[in-house]
């Protein structure tokens, strides 16, 4: 169990200095162990509150720079426009700081030109004799070959929950976490991108040293229970049943072969779609998901679909893998205004984790106010937020139930 889990929220970076201070010292010097999220800004010194953070135990913390709270509401008003600072802090017999540096799935580069002479190739598909496409589509068990993350002198056994924050090629670590701990709870935040405040496309930090690319965070002896909570997502087809699907592509639903013409023609029967505003063009303008469903008739695992062929069917999705045959799945969109609501805690209840996705914010210069002395003080909860994804898996998954590009609105907890 925790020793605290507090998050901050201030306008005023001198208020949320002091607000860390107060939890830093309450600590310092005690062997601890500590995670946290601070908000990315143009405009703050960050570097100053990972250094106070640090004193807690500079060789067993762990953090990153998240997104500031875009459109998110709570019962005590709209935190859009604060700074925030997430901390917890743990005797290190409940918990592991860890660094991941397995290597996840490439991300294809657009618009880059690129010598492909300079690319180490890897081992080309034979020609003759038998493929299996569990390899072709990378399902074969990858984690049973890659090297888990270092718990020190814990037995994995001992190990029931993980929280981490990641960079965007999360595959790797969540196919061996998958492999290595398979019944624990696990959920990790995608870091945001932080170009404009350290040159870097994501930073992690874990002791006294900063990282753009693997993971950091703790693997804890509690067990936690996962909660997934989608929002702003509307319903726009009746549940139908996946009949064949490969790698990360759906090729038929229900008896259809082309579920990319069956999701055009769900789009033109759905409000705001005109003559101005067709179904191909929606297709490529909005955000279009695909949700597994569960017994309840409610969404569980939610994946956003990045392409579609009306000629040859195949719908591709953001997962790592698409729906297995006979799973009932439901089309949705991204509804209205991205406005999402969170329940922060009352007093006694049990300490959570909880990872919101947020739309991108255009610019993080107008969120520090040196005139605001009110500050915002949630004693309980880590909580932490992002613009690329979660990434979860509740126990026994061996397949994420969320990933890059979630829903917006998408809470995942850990309680």
């Amino acid at each position: 169990m925790p020793l605290q889990l507090t998050t901050i929220l201030a306008r005023n970076p001198s208020v949320l200095e002091r607000q860390i201070r107060n939890v830093v010292e309450k600590y310092t010097r005690q062997n601890l162990v500590c995670l946290f999220a601070l908000s990315s800004n143009d405009s703050v010194d960050w570097t100053h509150y990972w250094q106070l953070l640090r004193s807690i135990n500079e060789s067993q913390t762990a953090g990153c720079l998240s997104s500031s709270f875009s459109g998110v509401r709570a019962a005590k008003g709209d935190l859009s426009r604060y700074l925030s600072c997430s901390i917890g802090v743990f005797e290190p017999s409940e918990a592991v700081c860890f660094r991941s540096t397995i290597a996840g799935d490439r991300q294809p580069q657009v618009g880059r030109w690129h010598s492909f002479r300079k690319i180490e190739e890897a081992e080309p598909w034979p020609l003759n004799g038998n493929v299996s496409w569990d390899d072709v589509w990378g399902r074969k068990d990858e984690g049973a070959k890659t090297p888990g993350i270092d718990i020190g002198d814990s037995q994995q056994e001992d190990i029931h929950s993980l929280v981490y924050f990641t960079d965007r090629a999360y595959q790797g670590l969540s196919r061996s976490l998958s492999h290595s701990y398979p019944l624990t709870s696990r959920v990790g935040l995608i870091a945001t991108p932080t170009l404009t405040v350290t040159e870097l496309p994501a930073t992690l930090l874990h002791q006294n040293s900063i990282y753009s690319t693997g993971a950091v965070g703790l693997a804890l002896k509690k067990q936690y229970e996962t909660r997934t909570q989608f929002q702003n997502l509307q319903q726009i087809s009746e549940p139908m049943t996946v009949r064949s699907s490969q790698g990360n592509i759906i090729h038929a639903l229900n008896d259809e072969t082309n579920p990319t013409q069956v999701l055009l023609r769900i789009l033109e029967n759905t409000p705001g779609t005109t003559a101005s505003n067709p179904a191909a063009f929606r297709f490529l303008k909005e955000r279009v998901f695909v949700g597994e469903v569960g017994p309840d008739g409610k969404a569980y695992r939610v994946f956003h679909i990045t392409s579609g062929d009306p000629s040859r069917g195949g719908l591709a999705l953001s997962s790592e893998v698409a729906p297995a045959p006979g799973t009932r799945v439901q089309f949705f969109i991204q509804s209205g205004a991205a406005n999402t609501s969170i329940e922060l805690p009352k007093q006694d209840q049990p300490f959570k984790f909880s990872f919101v996705t947020v739309p991108e914010l255009v610019s993080a210069d107008d969120l520090s106010d040196m005139k605001d002395n009110h500050s915002i003080v949630v004693d309980g909860t880590f909580l932490a937020a992002t613009d690329v994804g979660i990434v979860s898996h509740r126990p026994g998954d061996r397949d994420a139930c969320t990933g890059l590009d979630c829903p917006i609105g998408t809470t995942v907890s850990l309680e």
